[in-house]
């Protein structure tokens, strides 16, 4: 966030003073704040986030700082972005270009990067939201084995127990 003043309250109310840098990462209120922050840049942006792909052009994701974007095309996914980064500059938010990427669906799209109002977006095979593996071909087998890699320390912390035919699915 970019020219905010904040006061504390501490019987009285503090005069105001500047921040220099946005909200910090595991403050208490960080998620709070940014989500108020971003449900008004949503609702200024002025997509429709009712829905689902299936029903519109357009759907918009997002958990705190992670959203995604997705269209039915490449023109409708960059006009709700630009609308997005716009709606945020308005309040102070700045997109941070090196960590936007842009993954078509399909595999014939030969465009490498993407430009959009003169910066460049990265064009990726594969990403992770919200700590999971999303890659265009909906394989799921890379994030499976991350999945079963991330369980066997604890497999081999919990030993014998893990053997046991209570625990172990054989389908």
């Amino acid at each position: 966030m970019m020219k905010v003043e904040c006061k504390v309250r501490v019987q009285d109310v503090s005069k105001p003073f500047k921040t220099n840098r946005g909200l910090r990462q595991g403050d208490a209120l960080s998620c709070t704040l940014f989500n108020l922050a971003l449900e008004k840049v949503m609702r200024d942006s002025g997509i429709n986030l009712k829905g689902t792909i299936y029903t519109r052009s357009i759907q918009v994701m997002a958990y705190a700082d992670d959203i995604i974007i997705i269209g039915r095309t490449q023109n409708e996914a960059v006009e709700a972005f630009t609308r997005i980064k716009n709606a945020a500059e308005n309040i102070g938010l700045l997109i941070n270009i090196q960590k936007t990427k842009y993954m078509p669906a399909i595999s014939r799209i030969q465009q490498n990067n993407l430009e959009v109002q003169h910066e460049t977006i990265e064009k990726v095979g594969e990403f992770c939201y919200l700590g999971s593996l999303v890659d265009y071909k909906n394989n799921t087998s890379k994030e499976t084995k991350k999945k079963e890699y991330a369980w066997l320390p604890l497999v081999f912390w919990l030993g014998p127990s893990t053997k046991s035919e209570k625990y172990v699915n054989r389908e």
